[in-house]
């Protein structure tokens, strides 16, 4: 009996924990959860800001390059701060 009880908790704990898991994940990756980037502190969208903007004012072609940045999360901050640098620095 004591097995039983002991094998639908650990199966709930297991439910719960990758449920939770996954909706963080899901959330990191939608695009109304980077409406929150403070981008005085977001190394990532910083870059992409700095680096669209230089981009725009050379006279390049849009290139945005993400793959300094390690996860999908960066990757995303990065192409907006590169889209908004690149667009707000355009000729």
């Amino acid at each position: 009996m004591t097995k039983k009880i002991f094998g639908y908790a650990l199966a709930v704990m297991i439910g719960l924990g990758t449920g939770a898991a996954l909706s963080n994940n899901v959330s990191a990756k939608t695009p109304g959860s980077l409406t929150t980037i403070s981008s005085s502190t977001d190394a990532a969208y910083r870059d992409g800001l700095f680096l669209g903007q230089r981009d725009a004012e050379q006279g390049r072609l849009r290139h945005v390059s993400t793959g300094r940045w390690s996860t999908d999360d960066q990757r995303a901050k990065f192409t907006i701060g590169y889209e908004l640098g690149y667009t707000s620095s355009a000729r």
